[in-house]
């Protein structure tokens, strides 16, 4: 079955919508945003520390031990809302 792209229709209809949202609404965007770029960053830490984990020469209990820490810490929403009380906002 063959796959069509885009180029192969027709007409290629495009919208562009302009919003303005209220005091409010933006609060509501910016906090969102701050809490995704927050929880991003701590997955990339947690990410960052246990890959310098395998450049280590400690034993491999501890670093076992770490490791499930870390992934425990990106498993629980609510351990990332306990460290950092601001993403509790309703």
């Amino acid at each position: 079955m063959d796959q069509k792209k885009m180029a192969d229709y027709a007409y290629h209809y495009g919208l562009k919508v302009r919003i303005y949202p209220s005091q409010q609404q933006k609060e509501m965007i910016q906090r969102n945003a701050d809490a995704a770029r927050c929880v991003y960053n701590e997955h990339v830490a947690v990410n960052q520390e246990i890959a310098r984990f395998g450049k280590r020469s400690i034993y491999i209990d501890v670093i076992e031990k770490r490791i499930e820490a870390l992934r425990e810490r990106i498993r629980t929403v609510t351990a990332l809302k306990d460290r950092y009380p601001w993403l509790r906002h309703p």
